[in-house]
């Protein structure tokens, strides 16, 4: 008998400048669940910060204030974000979770592809390049899940010089 913690952690589509992250866990009804800790380290930071988070909540936006990564409300930027969530007892309820979010870079290779399409001779060289570039962020989406954190950014990299934009490091 234990509780079996999960997180979803998505990004807001039509504001980048936020965070969701759901408690998507399966708690043992014969145990309480006791002092819920959610800590998140944004890209290019040293640090965890500690967020106010209830268990069984859903779809709860964290801005780039509550991430300590601007005085006010700003773009999130892309990078992998390291998201730990404990319940007590500490040692053993505890997981962490890894985002790498890609909407930034997403939202402009999808912009440069309408807008190839919205052309009457499409460029097939611009817009395959830019469909591969598109495969790279899934991929560097991917490859974080997987743990290959190395690699994940290396694809964005990749797919970031089709629109010259750069990347936090992560």
């Amino acid at each position: 008998m234990s509780h079996k913690l999960a997180l979803w952690v998505d990004d807001v589509n039509v504001n980048v400048s936020a965070l969701l992250v759901s408690d998507i866990s399966m708690y043992d009804s014969r145990l309480s669940i006791t002092s819920p800790i959610l800590k998140v380290k944004s890209p290019g930071k040293s640090s965890y910060v500690t967020l106010t988070f209830t268990a069984n909540s859903k779809d709860i936006p964290f801005d780039s204030v509550a991430l300590g990564l601007s005085a006010t409300t700003s773009v999130i930027p892309d990078g992998l974000y390291i998201v730990a969530y404990a319940v007590s007892p500490y040692d053993s309820t505890k997981i962490t979770v890894q985002h790498f979010r890609v909407i930034i870079l997403r939202d402009s290779i999808l912009a440069k592809m309408s807008a190839i399409l919205q052309c009457c001779d499409i460029d097939a060289n611009a817009y395959n390049d830019l469909v591969y570039a598109y495969m790279l962020l899934q991929s560097a989406i991917y490859q974080a899940k997987k743990d290959n954190c190395i690699l994940a950014y290396e694809f964005y990299q990749r797919a970031a010089k089709f629109v010259n934009l750069t990347c936090s490091v992560c």
